[in-house]
């Protein structure tokens, strides 16, 4: 179910829609992250007002899939493995759905379950029946694998700030990750034209 647009939404803001744009479908933009953990950090976002993935109508799947599977391809030719990520309500900093693709060696599931609850996931789709029976989740993906990590209340910008952030030892305040993003940008974006267009 669509939410209403609100004026505060980052990716609702007309602007936003051109800033860091490597691509754009029917019903998605794909975005360079406005404050990277590293290189080739991607946001795939909805163009409709969603809170998250799990709130997605199932008329997008095929479309999603694609794009997602493109990315994917893109991402493993060009920057090697790679995790995805979303804050599915829960520790949102941003209130529109987006999901988080970022390059990175590191290995996320070992790291989280020291300190968190990790739950491994039938996949993608299991999040709209996570979403509806808890409310809200935090999701990760690597290696083919699908996980939500269970913890009451996380603040907001969970990934960033307290996980991935420790676990790729990069700053944890969005200001000095921001000072990458147009580096990451232009960078990600050449690669893009190369490989994809």
């Amino acid at each position: 179910m669509a939410f209403s647009k609100s004026n505060l939404c980052l990716f609702c803001s007309p602007k936003s829609k051109t800033l860091n744009k490597l691509h754009e479908t029917l019903n998605f933009y794909l975005l360079t992250d406005g404050a990277p953990l590293g290189p080739g950090h991607l946001l795939l976002v909805p163009k409709k007002h969603f809170s998250c993935y799990g709130n997605l109508p199932k008329k997008l799947d095929k479309e999603f899939s694609l794009l997602k599977e493109t990315i994917s391809t893109f991402l493993g030719k060009n920057f090697g493995r790679f995790i995805l990520f979303e804050h599915g309500i829960l520790g949102q900093t941003v209130f529109h759905a987006h999901l988080h693709f970022l390059p990175t060696n590191k290995r996320v599931f070992p790291f989280a379950k020291k300190t968190y609850t990790v739950k491994k996931i039938k996949n993608f789709s299991s999040l709209k029946a996570v979403l509806e029976k808890e409310k809200g989740y935090l999701y990760f993906a690597e290696d083919s694998s699908d996980f939500i990590i269970k913890a009451k209340n996380p603040p907001p910008g969970f990934f960033h700030t307290y996980l991935l952030s420790k676990l790729l030892d990069v700053p944890a305040e969005f200001d000095k990750r921001a000072k990458n993003s147009k580096k990451v940008f232009i960078q990600t974006n050449k690669l893009w034209k190369d490989t994809v267009v």
